[in-house]
């Protein structure tokens, strides 16, 4: 009996729904089961590589959105997967050339210029992550982690004035983040503004009582 592929697309609705509500096991099945009802489906086992990191089960989601890229080898969403689960697996070198392929493919993929930045600093290539940055921000100038990566790597190379201006950035587009609320008050004393910092510290004391304490120690050491 040849199978319907319309029940592997199915599958891959229902596993998409499991993903929204927080129900990773169930979207594995899901997944799989669209996996078996269509050969090389990319898409299912890009799904699963994705439901498989909600799990923490990092090495069998490389392996799934490994699978994704060996069916559909110019699949950017595929690429990236494999870039955020090497990340996670301690890889940094292989999710440098992960997220290379996949903008490559997609030259405006700003989520795959972040996931460069991210994996250049673990690589401690700090001027490499902020032109991986900066081109995500210019893609997507709202996205939070490109302007938190941007500050990230300026603090790294010493560019205090323009961490500032990332993290301030970072800050408007999503208030209350209590390390963006820290890096920034840190970004503020590096560039001698004490009153930067305070300003800071008085936010986190609502935020995180931790984090405004560990800020106070380094306005007043």
């Amino acid at each position: 009996m040849r199978l319907n592929p319309k029940y592997a697309e199915a599958h891959l609705g229902l596993g998409a729904a499991y993903m929204k509500l927080g129900r990773y096991e169930e979207a594995v099945a899901a997944y799989k089961k669209s996996a078996s009802l269509k050969q090389r489906y990319a898409e299912a086992y890009m799904g699963l590589g994705t439901a498989y990191i909600g799990l923490n089960r990092n090495q069998e989601a490389l392996d799934a959105f490994n699978k994704a890229v060996s069916f559909k080898p110019e699949y950017a969403d595929a690429h990236v997967g494999v870039g955020s689960a090497c990340m996670r697996l301690g890889r940094a070198q292989e999710a440098a050339e992960a997220y290379t392929k996949a903008v490559t493919i997609n030259p405006a993929y700003a989520e795959g210029y972040v996931g460069l930045g991210s994996a250049y600093i673990r690589l401690d290539r700090n001027q490499d992550a902020l032109d991986a940055y900066t081109k995500a921000a210019s893609l997507q100038p709202n996205s939070f982690e490109a302007h938190v990566g941007l500050g990230s790597a300026c603090m790294r190379l010493d560019r205090y004035q323009e961490a500032v201006s990332a993290y301030k950035r970072a800050v408007t587009i999503k208030p209350g983040d209590a390390v963006v609320h820290y890096s920034l008050g840190v970004a503020y004393l590096r560039t001698g503004n004490a009153d930067g910092a305070m300003e800071q510290y008085t936010l986190l004391k609502d935020i995180d009582a931790q984090k405004a304490a560990g800020l106070l120690k380094l306005i007043n050491p």
